[in-house]
């Protein structure tokens, strides 16, 4: 915006206040004696207290002509070759006989654009970059900020045309989001040891919580805000790296702008595990099943790899989620094996549909092979090495399936955008 008229600086009160106490100490003096014709004060001084300094906005930078009703900014206020942002205008000065106006909303998912630097706006959430002329510079985003009406009027720059008028109740609602699939019956998640009594984990795509001793509850880890992935349990809360929502331990909002709960998901305790749906055989991702029989050929053990899921259970040309584990079955009978960390920011997947294994964080695909469909990200899954021992798909080094790391933080998207090479990261 312009600066404001009549803003008082430091400069202004320092000034102001040296003068007033000179005056003050003049009429001081004035008040003890007569006044007469000597006492006239000399051409270019006074007796009378100062008048405010005027204020910047007179100054030789400041419009000579007058505000117009429709006035967004002073045209000195919007630096060529960047920008400013108004309320909910961005405005850009690409040359010096050119202004341009544009929404704050960010396409990707509707955060609000906060910075204008180095030629390029910039969104805080995902790392989306705009270009002064609104298209996009950097994904996730696919398409350019919406335009608004701009012009130059002599010293200012106006909105012309038609507004956006302001959203109403139906459109600021929030909106149906993708969730994430429900875990198969039996599927193991985790130990009941591993989760923590007034806390919880994310496991399997699956938010366990223990509000209370030997109270288990599961969540979909999609928020509901806008389906970013949910990424931490800490003080009792569930959270989202997004946009800041955050979840009490019996999924309900706590925190928003998410105004919906977390979806439910079904889950029982057998034995020492806490599995997916209600009853049914659980698969243990490690070892020997509780109350099986004696390892056969059919049914390993131990070594030379942990139990990832049952080759009946991985379709033809889909596959399945195990914790920090995705197998896929391509063609009838190959078994690849990746990591479930989706190598943009650590995001989990959560769901294979249509061929593609899908990343709901920022939406990026894989194929069945790894290899990256849709960006983001710009790397393939990483690689886990499987083998099949009779009717199971096990992990080849013999580890077992466990829960994916937290995503990194947002700021390693720009580092690794720049090629940094941060540790961190």
């Amino acid at each position: 915006m312009g600066i404001e008229q009549g803003r008082v600086t430091r400069r202004t009160v320092v000034v102001g206040a040296s003068v007033a106490l000179g005056a003050t100490a003049l009429a001081a003096c004035a008040s003890d004696r007569k006044t007469t014709a000597d006492d006239t004060p000399p051409p270019g001084t006074s007796t009378s207290a100062p008048s405010q300094a005027p204020p910047p906005s007179a100054g030789a930078n400041a419009p000579a002509s007058p505000r117009p009703p429709n006035a967004l900014a002073a045209a000195s206020d919007v630096p060529v070759g960047s920008g400013i942002i108004v309320g909910d205008t961005v405005l850009t000065r690409p040359s010096p006989e050119a202004v341009a106006g544009f929404s704050v909303v960010c396409p990707h998912q509707g955060c609000a654009v906060t910075k204008i630097a180095g030629g390029t706006i910039m969104c805080p959430c995902h790392g989306s970059e705009f270009n002064l002329d609104g298209s996009v510079a950097v994904g996730p985003a696919t398409t350019g900020l919406a335009a608004r009406g701009v012009a130059l009027a002599g010293d200012w720059v106006v909105a012309v045309g038609p507004q956006p008028a302001p959203p109403t109740a139906e459109e600021t609602e929030e909106q149906p989001v993708a969730e994430a699939p429900e875990p198969a019956p039996g599927t193991t998640l985790a130990r009941t040891a591993d989760v923590p009594v007034g806390s919880g984990i994310i496991a399997g795509g699956v938010v366990l919580t223990q509000p209370s001793q030997g109270e288990y509850r599961g969540f979909s880890v999609v928020c509901p805000h806008q389906g970013c992935a949910v990424d931490s349990v800490t003080n009792g809360t569930i959270n989202c790296p997004c946009h800041g929502s955050k979840f009490n331990l019996d999924g309900s909002v706590a925190v928003g702008p998410a105004t919906r709960s977390l979806a439910t998901r079904q889950v029982s305790v057998q034995g020492e595990w806490i599995v997916g749906g209600q009853g049914g055989e659980a698969v243990v991702p490690e070892q020997q099943a509780p109350n099986s029989e004696s390892p056969t050929e059919s049914q390993p053990q131990s070594a030379p790899g942990g139990k990832v899921a049952r080759v009946s259970e991985i379709p033809v040309g889909s596959g399945v989620i195990v914790a920090d584990v995705v197998v896929t079955q391509p063609t009838a009978g190959n078994f690849v094996g990746l990591s479930s960390v989706c190598p943009h920011l650590g995001c989990a997947v959560d769901s294979i549909t249509a061929g593609n294994i899908n990343c709901p964080c920022h939406g990026s695909k894989f194929a069945l092979d790894g290899a990256v469909t849709a960006g983001p990200a710009n790397r393939p899954l990483e690689r886990r090495p499987v083998t099949v021992q009779g009717d199971w798909v096990v992990l080849s080094d013999g580890s077992a399936p466990a829960p994916p790391p937290p995503p990194k933080p947002l700021w390693c998207e720009v580092e690794l955008l720049g090629s940094t090479g941060s540790a961190e990261c």
